[in-house]
């Protein structure tokens, strides 16, 4: 298993910083990780959250139970993915659970802290700049399963599927 510094090196939130500086910039952050159990609530639908989390070991699952108990699976993730950041950032209420499906270590980072740093050097340009880029990456993602889930036929969300990854991949149907 990597070290939470090799994992940090590799993820696209510390992308294009020199390995040196993103202990120096995590330090500045006040990081703390929590331990959890398989299946603990790691954020409940109703609270508000300020912060980021990064998987250290384990996987999480994020859902949606809706008014008749209906679950809805929003997505799962796993080592090294990072998790909270958009109702950190907006201060939302969850409408969410994120519960842990394996015994997990989490990292986590309060985002008031990134947006209040003091010391704006380069470093921490590239790492709002990387944040914003892993907004942008999941506001995509999400475009696209709206836009296959709004078709009405099963028929139309296969074809809007395949034409997406036609586009994705540059080739014809």
């Amino acid at each position: 298993m990597k070290t939470i510094e090799q994992l940090l090196t590799t993820m696209n939130l510390f992308k294009n910083i020199n390995p040196n500086e993103i202990l120096n910039i995590l330090n500045q952050l006040n990081p703390h990780t929590k331990k959890y159990e398989q299946d603990t609530t790691i954020f409940h639908p109703g609270e508000t959250n300020s912060l980021i989390g990064i998987i250290l070991k384990g996987s999480i699952q994020i859902y949606k139970d809706d008014y008749w108990g209906n679950r809805s699976i929003l997505t799962e993730l796993g080592y090294g993915e990072l998790f909270g950041e958009v109702y950190a950032l907006t201060n939302e209420i969850l409408g969410v659970t994120v519960k842990t499906t394996a015994e997990s270590e989490i990292l986590f980072i309060d985002i008031k802290k990134i947006l209040e740093c003091s010391k704006l050097n380069n470093s921490y340009i590239q790492l709002v700049t990387n944040l914003l880029s892993e907004f942008a990456q999941k506001n995509l993602l999400l475009t696209r399963k709206i836009d296959i889930l709004s078709k009405q036929s099963t028929r139309e969300k296969v074809l809007t599927y395949l034409s997406a990854q036609s586009l994705k991949s540059r080739s014809s149907i």
